[in-house]
C-alpha cells in the first residue's frame, strides 16, 4: 500500500498530526532561532550528525529518515552524498522537505512522502542506518514503533535516535514541571475534561523516559545502546516564566552541555533529550 494511502489512524496519531501541521513553519524556522529551545534543537541536529560521520558508512548504503519534519537534517545527509528516504506523518512537513531539498539542490538524492513508524512501507532488512530526532516524544505505541525501527534495519545496522529526559534539570527547579507531580497532574487534567470542567488541549500529550527506560525499550526491539548523550540544558523557569531564554539562557546551556559531555555528576544524566545510537543485534 502507497504510504499516502494509509488509513484507520488511531485518534492520538491524528491529534500529533494536525499539531504538527499547524506548527509547521516554526518547525522550518526553529533552526535559525536565537532562544534556547532553538539552540538545544540545532545542537541535536549537529549531534545527530557527529555521531552519523563517526559511522563513516559507504555512500551505497540505504538512509531512513523517519519523522523529517522540514527536511534540514534531510538535506545534511544528501549534502554528505547519500540517498534518504525521508518520511513524515504530517503531509505540510513532506512538502517542506520537498522544497528544502530543492533549495538545497540535492532533491535528486532525496524521496520524501508520507508515513508513520508503526507502519514503515519497507521489507525487513532494507536500511544500514535509520534516524529518528523528535519522534519518540510523541508516540503513545512506543514498542510498536521500536520494533518497526528494528525491523527495517538490516542487521548490525545502526538507528540514531532522541526521546525527551524524563529527568531533565530545567523541569526539577520549576515547582510547575516536577516529575513527581507529572503523573497526578496528567490525571486531573484528563478528568477535568472528561467532565466538561476544563477546554480539552489542542497540544497532544508528550512522552518522556528515563535513560534507563529508555535502554530497555530499545533493548526490547532487539536494539542495543552503544552510544549516547545528554543534549541540552533549559530553558529555565520558575512556575513556567521564562527569565533566561535570551543570550544568558543560551550561554548557560552551552556551560551546562560541556559539563555534562565531562561526565559531570548530575548533569551527566539530566539533559533535557537523550541521544542514543543503537545497533541491531
Amino acid at each position: 500500500m502507497p504510504a499516502e494511502a494509509v488509513t484507520h489512524v488511531p485518534i492520538e496519531m491524528r491529534d500529533v498530526a494536525e499539531y504538527f501541521d499547524a506548527e509547521s513553519s516554526y518547525w522550518n524556522e526553529v533552526y535559525d532561532g536565537k532562544d534556547v529551545f532553538a539552540v538545544i534543537h540545532q545542537q541535536r541536529r549537529l549531534i545527530a550528525l557527529e555521531f552519523f560521520d563517526q559511522l563513516a558508512l559507504p555512500k551505497t548504503d540505504r538512509i531512513l529518515e523517519v519523522g523529517c519534519g522540514a527536511g534540514l537534517l534531510t538535506a545534511d545527509l544528501a549534502r554528505r552524498g547519500y540517498t534518504i528516504e525521508a518520511l513524515d506523518r504530517v503531509k505540510s512537513m513532506v512538502d517542506l522537505t520537498r522544497r528544502n531539498a530543492l533549495k538545497c539542490g540535492v532533491e535528486d538524492r532525496i524521496n520524501a512522502h508520507i508515513a508513520d513508524v508503526c507502519q514503515l512501507p519497507f521489507r525487513n532488512g532494507t536500511f544500514r542506518c535509520l534516524i529518528a530526532l523528535g519522534v519518540v516524544p510523541w508516540v503513545a505505541a512506543i514498542n510498536d514503533a521500536l520494533k518497526e525501527i528494528s525491523r527495517v534495519l538490516a542487521p548490525g545496522g545502526y538507528a540514531i535516535i532522541s526521546a525527551d529526559n524524563r529527568y531533565r534539570l530545567n523541569y526539577f527547579l520549576d515547582p510547575a514541571y516536577l516529575p513527581v507531580l507529572a503523573r497526578l497532574k496528567g490525571r486531573l487534567k484528563r478528568a477535568l475534561e472528561k467532565y466538561g470542567l476544563r477546554k480539552p488541549s489542542k497540544q497532544p500529550d508528550v512522552y518522556r523516559y528515563t535513560l534507563k527506560e529508555f535502554r530497555q525499550l530499545l533493548a526490547s526491539a532487539g536494539l542495543t545502546d552503544v552510544k549516547h548523550r545528554m543534549v541540552g540544558f533549559g530553558p529555565f523557569s520558575f512556575f513556567k516564566y521564562e527569565p533566561f531564554s535570551g543570550p544568558f539562557g543560551v550561554r548557560l546551556n552551552y556551560r551546562l552541555q560541556r559539563r555534562s559531555d565531562r561526565g559531570q555528576l548530575i548533569l551527566r544524566s539530566t539533559g533535557s533529550q537523550i541521544l542514543v545510537v543503537a545497533t541491531k543485534c
